[in-house]
């Protein structure tokens, strides 16, 4: 996964059209699933471990709400990164 930011001069500049395909432009981290996850699947903050994500679900109140997707697949335990907020391109 790539990233499209540009830090300038106290400013962060996310591109809107990310250039490649699979790129993202926006606030990314390295966070640790508490559940399998696909690539781009939308992730809520997990309950039972601190700093730990697992699968969103707007239907139940345990797994909403969505604070971010998953830029690459990943297993339980395993760390990934997600884009909390900004762009990403998938031409698929």
């Amino acid at each position: 996964m790539y990233c499209d930011s540009i830090y300038t001069n106290e400013n962060v500049h996310f591109d809107s059209i990310p250039s490649l395909d699979h790129y993202s432009s926006g606030m990314i981290s390295t966070i640790t699933l508490n559940e399998n996850v696909a690539q781009f699947n939308l992730i809520a903050k997990g309950n039972a471990m601190v700093g730990s994500f697992i699968l969103a679900d707007a239907d139940l109140i345990g797994l909403m709400p969505c604070v971010a997707m998953a830029l690459e697949a990943g297993d339980d335990g395993n760390d990934i990164k997600a884009l909390f907020k900004g762009f990403v391109r998938d031409d698929t």
